[in-house]
């Protein structure tokens, strides 16, 4: 399951995501994230061809696990905004080593 949470004054949209994010929940939250961050980028007016200066929080305080899809899903969004524009928090120290053994960190 994942929240959204839009600050458009701020440009920030924050994705809490809880429970097991195994294959198929993964697999959905790529497709769903994929919908949200593109319906929000065309209301903000950015286009596909620049990278957009959305900011995007994945919280994954609620998660005890995710699948490699699920990092298919965050280097999908990665490819959409500008570096630095996605960043991981709340994640357990198990999550954080998988993170960081796949090149993205966490905070």
């Amino acid at each position: 399951m994942i929240e959204y949470h839009y600050e458009k004054e701020a440009g920030l949209l924050t994705c809490v995501f809880s429970g097991k994010m195994d294959f198929t929940r993964s697999r959905e939250a790529r497709l769903e994230l994929e919908n949200k961050v593109g319906t929000l980028l065309t209301e903000r007016g950015d286009t596909e061809h620049a990278k957009s200066d959305l900011q995007i929080v994945f919280d994954l305080g609620g998660v005890d696990y995710f699948a490699s899809e699920f990092l298919r899903a965050y280097l999908a969004l990665a490819r959409r905004v500008k570096p630095g524009h996605l960043t991981i928090r709340n994640a357990s120290e198990n999550l954080k080593k998988i993170l960081d053994m796949a090149g993205l960190h966490s905070t």
